[in-house]
């Protein structure tokens, strides 16, 4: 909320007021500040535009984390990894649900049958850690079952663009510095 008072007697500092007007609303702050970084972040000059291209890429492995969202939200995200842009030979899906919901177990196993790509179910047996607690619980399951060369983490209520692995992928495999890429969530 933006609360003015005019007082045409009163001296002021432009800048001064400019402070103290922003500071009233956080919110709108926090948002300038928030899309000013997306914008740095996915500015096309900032860095050059990579994609992966034909059938021999890397194995990836695409894990999507759930506890308890509706299961439609869930089905959506996952049609949406199912269907990426990249060999279906090359990257499997992991939906760790940390609900353990038997309704949508069976909804994964229904399309797992429907889809070219390796869909898989994870429940943790044993709870703990939160959310990480989930992420680390996933990876250690994928390991077991051989683990691929890159992995891709998102929240259950992110659809996939079909580019996103090919466009992804090369932030890691050009520089071996970088371990870790964080991309905006387009709204």
């Amino acid at each position: 909320m933006l609360l003015w008072h005019a007082d045409p007697t009163a001296e002021y500092d432009r800048a001064e007021s400019f402070f103290t007007i922003a500071s009233t609303d956080r919110q709108t702050v926090a948002r300038v500040a928030d899309d000013g970084w997306r914008f740095l972040c996915t500015n096309p000059r900032l860095r050059p535009r990579l994609r992966l291209v034909g059938p021999k890429v890397p194995h990836a492995d695409v894990i999507i984390t759930t506890c308890g969202e509706e299961i439609d939200v869930v089905m959506d995200t996952v049609r949406a990894a199912c269907d990426l842009d990249y060999p279906a030979d090359r990257y499997r899906v992991l939906i760790a649900d940390d609900a353990a919901n038997p309704d949508l177990e069976i909804q994964i196993a229904a399309l797992a049958t429907r889809t070219p790509v390796t869909l898989l179910y994870y429940a943790r047996p044993v709870k703990g850690g939160m959310k990480a607690g989930n992420m680390n619980s996933a990876l250690n399951y994928l390991h077991s079952l051989g683990a691929a060369d890159y992995c891709t983490f998102c929240d259950v209520d992110m659809v996939f663009e079909p580019e996103f692995l090919r466009a992804t992928l090369p932030l890691l495999i050009n520089d071996d510095q970088v371990g870790v890429a964080v991309v905006p969530q387009v709204r």
